[in-house]
């Protein structure tokens, strides 16, 4: 796995992306970049069953490229690594790619800057739209058509 700022070639974008998309599948959520619960049960609730992890498309990317999820939040830290996310061609490919989809699907919304929590957490987001998108920029990256 490259780091945030050793990525440079599309190759190094489509691999980060599947990197986002295998922590992010069964582990999507909304409304942080990254949350841990000490526990997790079973579909009965009957039995405790380990313990569970969920990322925003954001958080999942931050891991992906080596930054820190837990430090994203300019809220709780000082931003930088958010910073160091934005500024990753990553992101700006998966945004890239998040425009297109809300092109071609008809969405009445357009996606700039840093603007990616916004379409994770309302209504076009989704785990299997999140995964979707991290695949389709993999696969841009690499010439082949989604």
């Amino acid at each position: 796995m490259k780091k945030w700022n050793e990525i440079t070639a599309e190759e190094d974008i489509a691999e980060a992306c599947e990197d986002a998309a295998a922590l992010l599948e069964g582990h999507w959520g909304t409304g942080h970049w990254v949350s841990y619960w000490d526990e997790e049960w079973d579909e009965d609730g009957d039995e405790m069953i380990g313990e569970k992890w969920s990322y925003c498309i954001e958080g999942a990317m931050a891991a992906a490229v080596g930054l820190d999820a837990n430090q994203m939040d300019t809220d709780t830290s000082d931003g930088r690594e958010r910073r160091r996310l934005v500024q990753c061609p990553v992101y700006s490919a998966v945004l890239q790619t998040v425009n297109a989809r809300a092109e071609r699907e008809g969405w009445d919304t357009r996606y700039y800057d840093d603007d990616l929590p916004t379409w994770n957490d309302g209504e076009y987001g989704s785990e299997q739209r999140a995964l979707d998108i991290l695949h389709e920029t993999a696969k841009r990256m690499r010439g082949v058509e989604a």
